[in-house]
């Protein structure tokens, strides 16, 4: 019991080290055989396989954003006035940049 609950709380410290590996080894076996399949059939190296690759990917996402972005840009602003509204935090909503009168405690 002592030894599993050491090892959770040791993923748990390292967990900010962890996931970027875990995401990168994720990514490893995903993309392999896709590059590999690449450097088969059109005889292309890995660095150049691997570099259109993530250009594609690039490609994707920004157009995904550029597409999708103001569509949920619009919604999104609605959101954040009416949870003001909602809190009561009428300086931001009044354009007001500093503590406009809010008591800061340190």
């Amino acid at each position: 019991m002592g030894t599993l609950l050491f090892l959770l709380w040791f993923g748990y410290v390292l967990g900010g080290v962890f996931t970027p590996v875990l995401i990168g080894l994720g990514l490893t076996y995903v993309f392999n055989p896709v590059i590999t399949a690449s450097q088969m059939r059109w005889r292309a190296s890995r660095i150049v396989s691997t570099s259109v690759l993530v250009n594609a990917i690039f490609i994707v996402v920004a157009g995904f954003i550029a597409w999708f972005g103001p569509l949920i840009g619009w919604p999104l602003a609605v959101l954040l006035k009416y949870l003001d509204v909602i809190t009561g935090d009428t300086a931001r909503l009044n354009g007001c940049r500093s503590s406009c009168g809010r008591a800061w405690s340190i």
